[in-house]
């Protein structure tokens, strides 16, 4: 049920969801997620320490790049819908706006995506 539940999430047309961060679509499945990562750092610690320390360091390095990603969003510097790789890579090397910010910005196309037409 998970699976036709991530399925019927991003199967609208406005797959990134106009203008948000990350998939605030996926609210409602944070505590099975949760609960999900409390079990495995439960059974890595009881299994051996050295199983669970890299664990506990990817969670604890992923919630820092989460966080570095948020202030960069609250900022505006990584826009909502309008991203591209090549900007998102220049950005992550500046703390600020990058010169070319505006050039780089790649905005959707809302009536092509509406039709479901690649853009």
């Amino acid at each position: 049920t998970l699976f036709v539940g991530l399925w019927v999430t991003f199967s609208w047309w406005c797959w990134w969801y106009g203008g948000s961060f990350g998939a605030r679509s996926m609210i409602e499945y944070l505590p099975l997620m949760g609960l999900a990562i409390a079990m495995l750092l439960q059974v890595a610690s009881k299994k051996h320490i050295l199983l669970a320390i890299p664990i506990y360091i990817l969670i604890a390095g992923l919630t820092y790049l989460s966080e570095i990603f948020t202030n960069f969003y609250s900022r505006g510097i990584i826009h909502s819908d309008s991203m591209s790789k090549e900007l998102f890579w220049e950005q992550m090397t500046s703390d600020d706006y990058v010169k070319n910010y505006n050039e780089l910005l790649d905005p959707p196309d809302y009536e092509k995506a509406k039709r479901n037409e690649e853009f």
